[in-house]
């Protein structure tokens, strides 16, 4: 019988609240692997949230690794307080160079992963904004 796992997680400041689920279905075992997680880069910054699924492909060892990896590349990037965009594409890349680089090195891993991410940040300060 399937797993159904389902984790409510807590909110950052009643700023934002979600949840995530995860079904293995027919599989002997769950390959995908997800981030959900909210912060404030700093004390004074508005709230920031990223979420990702990793799709894991003939092994869950791609998606675990991303899954590890995926905050601290973000956040980690010079780009990341500025330009959002630059900063996904950069920190995406960084970490598919990484993948690549790991299968190169032996070890007999050809899982892979798909990624889908949303990060949203919030506003403060805005003029116009709703409150």
């Amino acid at each position: 019988m399937a797993e159904n796992p389902v984790d409510v997680l807590e909110n950052l400041d009643d700023v934002l609240d979600y949840a995530h689920h995860a079904l293995r279905g027919a599989r002997p075992t769950l390959e995908d692997r997800y981030v959900a997680t909210v912060f404030r880069p700093s004390l004074t910054a508005a709230p920031t949230g990223i979420f990702a699924v990793f799709d894991g492909h003939g092994g869950e060892a791609t998606a675990q690794f991303l899954q590890d990896e995926l905050e601290a590349a973000l956040t980690g990037h010079e780009h990341f307080a500025g330009d959002l965009p630059k900063a996904l594409r950069g920190a995406c890349a960084a970490l598919e160079a990484r993948v690549l680089e790991r299968q190169r090195g032996g070890g007999g891993d050809t899982s892979g992963s798909t990624l889908t991410m949303v990060v949203i940040r919030g506003r403060r300060g805005r003029r116009g904004a709703r409150r």
